[in-house]
């Protein structure tokens, strides 16, 4: 029975070893493209996000749409020819399309994990970000809402702004 159950262990150990192993980082140039994404998509950064690419599988939905206030890239594989990367993100709003047609905003930190897909551009060295993040939301500049938004329990542009230089204020936790 102990030589059955040894078995067993070192066989589960070798195999959670073999998918350590085939897991592959994505290049160094795909998660700085992401990371420049993520810079142009934060709440209080005047210049503006890099183009997705339309040409590639997008991912997601796009709700809700989030306010960023700070993210940091985690980690990256390859999956085939595809790079998926992970950023821990920091929001401080969520717009969503409202049943009756306006958007709503809320005002509130809110933290994630999410993932993005990045493929070559075609012809050459460059990585282009696919669209939405995998699991569904993207980010919005809540000063372009215009008047249609509802803002909801005191939500506002100064608020979010405020809100988002606070949060990118504070350390990461450990």
């Amino acid at each position: 029975m102990f030589a059955l159950t040894l078995a067993i262990a070192c066989t589960s150990r070798r195999s959670n070893e073999q998918v350590a192993q085939e897991i592959v980082r994505a290049p160094a140039a795909a998660e700085a493209v992401l990371e420049q994404y993520l810079a142009g998509a934060v709440v209080n950064v005047s210049r503006a996000a890099p183009d997705s690419l339309l040409g590639c599988e997008r991912h997601g939905g796009g709700e809700p749409q989030l306010s960023l206030a700070k993210y940091r890239i985690i980690g990256s594989e390859m999956r085939g020819d595809t790079a998926v990367v992970r950023a821990d993100i920091v929001a401080v709003a969520q717009v969503e399309l409202s049943a009756d047609g306006p958007s709503d905003v809320r005002q509130g930190v809110t933290r994630d994990t999410l993932s993005w897909s990045l493929v070559r551009v075609s012809g050459s060295h460059r990585w282009g970000v696919c669209g939405y993040s995998r699991e569904g939301p993207d980010f919005v500049r809540v000063e372009y809402l215009g008047e249609t938004a509802r803002w909801l329990n005191g939500a506002s542009v100064a608020g979010i702004r405020r809100l988002a230089d606070s949060v990118a204020a504070t350390p990461w936790p450990r």
